[in-house]
């Protein structure tokens, strides 16, 4: 904890991915956005976010880490880490610059929430080197400004995520389960993924938000959600864009309890009782598919506090070869 009146000279914070268990595209909103409902959980794949201060002013943002090639396109626009950085001093003004560092675990316009979860740990660090923080009720809002999924990974672990994502409802953590987490290697790059994916709907891959509804009761009773929650509206566009994830798709079923996308893909996968049958699966899925996919296995896990060890390698939780 830092005294009033003074300033920390680092903060350092890990950032984790998350994956869509189950989401609803409810439709279009006067607005320009769609309404969701989706439960969200944060799992143990991250990216380390280290903030600075620094004697020159102005707020620099350096990126190392994960050699895995974004699998469909950047998304254009602002770097979120910068920008959740720059709005946090906005309201309280600095003496000094910030360095942020984001070692990257968490591929990029995958459907893992990275460039999001960045942000959200670039506005905790910085606050944590703040004499005087912003309180959680402001920091909300600051995080929503950035993006509509940044402010559930202010609180981590599982969330109910309803209107455009800015609604966030604690649950409980899932229990007892592991996942193989598959990053396809496509062809075919897509600009401006989410956006294109969400203009791609069609009305019948529209829904009332139910099945999520049945996914947060299950959850809420038993600590699992129910498996049948597990469908997402993207998965036709993403199919019809590339066919080549049925095949991936398919090989995750022959042994999954469920399979699903996250997201706005490409990324999917599969749910299994342990790490021991989703390591056998991964064996198997790296063995079949070509070209093999990266793959990470991991459990849920809730919010990483600030200042925690950092993880040596976060690269090294994904792996290509059998």
């Amino acid at each position: 904890m830092t005294a009033p009146g003074r300033v920390a000279v680092s903060a350092t914070v890990l950032a984790p991915a998350k994956l869509n268990l189950g989401l609803e595209v409810i439709g279009r909103r006067a607005d320009g956005y769609h309404d969701i409902a989706t439960v969200v959980q944060t799992i143990g794949v991250y990216d380390t976010v280290t903030v600075s201060a620094t004697v020159e002013t102005g707020i620099s943002v350096d990126l190392t880490g994960l050699p895995i090639p974004v699998p469909v396109g950047g998304e254009p626009g602002p770097n979120l880490a910068a920008v959740a950085a720059e709005s946090l001093v906005a309201v309280r003004p600095l003496a000094h610059g910030l360095s942020i560092t984001l070692t990257k675990g968490i591929p990029s316009a995958a459907g893992l929430g990275g460039a999001s979860s960045d942000a959200a740990a670039v506005l905790r660090a910085v606050n944590a080197l703040m004499p005087d923080p912003v309180g959680d009720e402001e920091l909300h809002a600051l995080a929503l400004g950035i993006g509509s999924d940044v402010p559930l990974f202010l609180n981590g672990g599982a969330a109910l995520v309803t209107g455009r994502g800015d609604v966030v409802e604690p649950l409980p953590m899932v229990d007892r389960v592991t996942y193989l987490v598959v990053l396809p290697v496509l062809g075919r790059p897509l600009a401006r993924k989410t956006p294109a994916l969400y203009a791609a709907l069609a009305p019948d891959d529209l829904s009332s938000g139910e099945r999520v509804r049945v996914l947060v009761e299950s959850l809420r009773l038993s600590g699992t959600p129910g498996l049948a929650g597990y469908a997402n509206a993207f998965r036709r566009p993403l199919l019809e864009r590339w066919p080549e994830l049925a095949g991936i798709e398919a090989a995750l079923r022959r042994d999954a309890a469920a399979v699903a996308f996250s997201g706005a893909g490409p990324s999917l996968y599969g749910v299994y009782p342990d790490e021991r049958s989703a390591e056998t699966a991964r064996q198997r899925l790296l063995a079949t598919v070509h070209p093999p996919p990266w793959t990470a296995i991991a459990g849920p896990v809730s919010l990483p506090a600030v200042g925690i060890p950092t993880v040596q390698d976060p690269a090294a939780r994904w792996a290509r070869k059998p």
